[in-house]
């Protein structure tokens, strides 16, 4: 489920043919939208996997909200990226409920505004798990690197974190967990 915040439509304009290459290469279905209206329980019952791009759980309506937990909690796997990590209670509109279920199967951290767009290094940490198993140990890449009020470690289990030492952060966390998943938030 791509965002459309105007900010984000260079990635996702970008992200559609990547993920289109993906599907066809590794024979399996991709339905590609920002329609969050399809986020509901007897749609997202047609699927496996979920993916975030861009789009923030704020930008989701409480319903919504509620039909993406349930996904995950029965068994569907999420993917975020990039905005789907956005967590803390400064971002949804002023009354609106924040969902706490979405902080908590983060690992309990809030996003603290990212750096300026730059490299650093990534350190893949887990070679075991199938998103990271054929990537090298470490690499450079570009990127908005995400900074947080804490490290989830202990909460989660890190793929990859981000080498402090290669980048100039906003504020440095010391162990900088960059990917990472939630095994035990699923039911």
């Amino acid at each position: 489920m791509a965002s459309r915040a105007s900010d984000h439509q260079k990635m996702i304009t970008a992200a559609r043919p990547f993920f289109e290459q993906l599907a066809a290469a590794n024979d399996f279905g991709l339905d590609f939208s920002d329609d969050t209206s399809l986020i509901n329980p007897g749609n997202l019952a047609r699927y496996q996997v979920f993916v975030m791009l861009h789009l923030a759980p704020f930008d989701m309506s409480p319903s919504q909200q509620q039909a993406l937990q349930h996904f995950v909690e029965t068994g569907g796997a999420w993917v975020g990226i990039h905005a789907a990590g956005l967590t803390g209670r400064q971002f949804p509109a002023k009354g609106s409920n924040y969902w706490q279920w979405f902080e908590d199967f983060m690992g309990g951290v809030t996003y603290s505004p990212h750096p300026k767009f730059q490299k650093a290094t990534l350190v893949v940490e887990d070679h075991k798990h199938p998103a990271t198993l054929h990537l090298p140990t470490k690499m450079e890449v570009p990127d908005e690197w995400y900074e947080f009020d804490k490290s989830p470690r202990g909460k989660v289990r890190v793929l990859a974190s981000v080498d402090e030492s290669s980048y100039h952060q906003n504020r440095p966390m010391g162990d900088h967990p960059i990917i990472w998943t939630n095994p035990a938030i699923a039911g």
